[in-house]
């Protein structure tokens, strides 16, 4: 219909705009940028419940650790590393950013 429509018009097939971008382009409306885009709203109301049940009847999966265990032993690595990069980070930002100037 758009093609036709171009064609019409004196316009070759190939310079014809997408109907949304020609619609954009009638109707100049000024609207205000939406406080959440739309997926950040979409995440906000979807149950991210997750479950092995499925991979425990199907496929007869039982885990190697609980949830619990696997926290206990996860946790002290995950603690160590947020030490290290807040002590790394300690270094000023251009000493790690710029190379050091040549001795001479």
């Amino acid at each position: 219909m758009w093609a036709a429509l171009a064609e019409a018009a004196g316009a070759r097939p190939a310079g014809v705009v997408r109907h949304d971008r020609l619609a954009a382009a009638a109707l100049p409306l000024r609207l205000p940028k939406p406080l959440l885009a739309p997926l950040a709203v979409e995440r906000r109301y979807l149950d991210n419940y997750l479950s092995i049940a499925k991979a425990r009847h199907d496929l007869g999966y039982q885990p190697l650790f609980t949830t619990k265990q696997a926290m206990e032993q996860c946790t002290p690595y995950y603690v160590d590393l947020f030490h290290r990069m807040k002590s790394e980070s300690a270094e000023p930002i251009l000493h790690a950013a710029v190379p050091a100037p040549p001795k001479g």
